[in-house]
């Protein structure tokens, strides 16, 4: 099997995995208690809360925290973020 045959099977076993995760974070975060959950998750990321730190190390700390919150909503709610395309010269 070439290299791009096997990073193409390899790239739709990760999209399949994607979506089977997406799925049970919308099952879980969908219920009243996940939404509970959901927003004590986004409050304790500092989603809403200033990114601004006059201390760069903290400042990149709340940036990291948020985006991990973030990624937490996104696939909460099935807002699919752009993947990079696999270019081929095929």
């Amino acid at each position: 099997m070439s290299y791009r045959a096997r990073l193409g099977a390899s790239i739709a076993r990760a999209q399949a995995d994607q979506e089977t995760v997406s799925q049970s974070f919308r099952r879980v975060f969908g219920s009243p208690e996940g939404q509970i959950v959901l927003d004590e998750i986004m409050r304790r990321c500092g989603v809403d809360a200033p990114l601004f730190n006059p201390n760069a190390d903290l400042r990149t700390y709340n940036l990291g925290r948020r985006d991990v919150g973030l990624e937490i909503w996104r696939l909460a709610s099935g807002e699919r973020m752009a993947t990079p395309e696999v270019k081929t010269n095929e």
